[in-house]
């Protein structure tokens, strides 16, 4: 991964498939790792870093080799604000605020998890929108999971001009 520090308003499920790095998720800095599975709620800074083998390095077969992720992307309103406003969903949406510090989902969930979000892309339509509440159902029921930022980053507006000094910063960092 080499992406530039960014945020969205979109939610941001991110699954590792492969490789190693680190990530920057609000004020949290921290290895990344194949098998994990971190939520970043809406408009929380962020990006996921390979090491330098992932970028400059060839396998044993000669290869580049390359960090490989599932990500899933979707604004908290996605369903309406009526399905939104309606009791059975009150947790997912507690838990969307609540992802908003951004979340690293452990050993205990992570496998049921996983086999939710690899079905993923394979799905279309109807099929895919009850799998993401699915996963939203399982986090949200879970707490087997650690929060990444202090809540104070909460409350942080970041401007754009924000955003484009964060990015040359990460650079400078991060290179």
């Amino acid at each position: 991964f080499n992406d530039p520090w960014h945020f969205h308003p979109e939610v941001e499920i991110l699954y590792i498939k492969e490789g190693f790095g680190t990530k920057f998720v609000g004020d949290n800095v921290s290895p990344f790792f194949p098998k994990e599975i971190v939520i970043v709620g809406s408009n929380i800074p962020h990006v996921w870093s390979s090491s330098s083998e992932y970028l400059f390095e060839k396998n044993s077969e000669g290869n580049k080799q390359s960090c490989k992720a599932i990500c899933i992307q979707f604004n908290e309103k996605f369903l309406g604000e009526t399905f939104i406003g309606i009791p059975e969903y009150n947790k997912i949406k507690r838990f969307l605020q609540e992802a908003k510090r951004g979340m690293q989902f452990g050993s205990k969930i992570r496998e049921k998890l996983i086999l939710h979000i690899k079905d993923l892309p394979c799905l279309n339509g109807m099929g895919k929108l009850i799998e993401l509440l699915k996963i939203l159902d399982i986090m949200s029921n879970t707490k087997d999971y650690k929060y990444l930022s202090l809540p104070t980053v909460l409350n942080s507006a970041i401007n754009t001009s924000d955003k484009d000094r964060m990015a040359t910063i990460y650079e400078y960092v991060i290179k």
